[in-house]
């Protein structure tokens, strides 16, 4: 056994015992023992293990149970003919996928003073010839409150424009994870 001393520290190949003032307790007899000291313990590896299953377990619970909502923003119109007032918004084909009828929608009036209310309601009217047209649009239909809204700020005005925020479905995270992958298997 070789035994070197350096800076009050015990150099050795074999594990030696060391008091606290740095004298040699005693050897270890066996090569067992020092194997024995040297491993770590397996509950220690089992609860570490425990551990790390029930955190993924909890992100998957929690990804399954908490839903949120979508906001898709578009570029909007709103054409006044008459009575009659029509609203339609332009969007790319992703955002477009995820719209269904009667998504709730919010319509902020460009340039239109600040102190007031500039914001109009609506709903989503998503026609069939929509999903053929390049970019999508999608129809809104103002609510009658947003009707008098207009009519009222908005007289004599033939055509205005806004940006619409859509308020999509809820849904949860781990449909948003494999929804994409989903719609890939499911088409040919």
């Amino acid at each position: 056994m070789t035994v070197k001393y350096s800076d009050n520290i015990i150099h050795t190949d074999k594990l030696l015992l060391v008091s606290s003032t740095g004298e040699l307790i005693q050897e270890p007899e066996s090569d067992d023992i020092t194997e024995t000291i040297g491993l770590m313990p397996s509950w220690i590896f089992k609860g570490g293990m425990l551990v790390l299953i029930m955190v993924f377990l909890l992100m998957i619970s929690g990804a399954y149970f908490f839903k949120y909502r979508d906001t898709v923003e578009a570029k909007c119109v709103i054409k006044m003919t008459g009575n009659e007032i029509n609203a339609s918004a332009a969007l790319s084909a992703i955002d477009f996928k995820k719209l269904r009828n009667n998504d709730k929608v919010t319509i902020k009036i460009s340039n239109y003073s600040a102190n007031e209310s500039s914001v109009i309601e609506g709903v989503i009217n998503l026609p069939q010839s929509a999903v053929e047209s390049l970019p999508p649009v999608a129809d809104i239909r103002i609510t009658a409150a947003g009707k008098s809204v207009i009519s009222s700020k908005f007289p004599g005005s033939k055509v205005i424009y806004g940006t619409a925020e859509i308020v999509t479905e809820e849904k949860n995270i781990l449909t948003r994870l494999f929804e994409k992958k989903m719609k890939s298997v499911a088409a040919p």
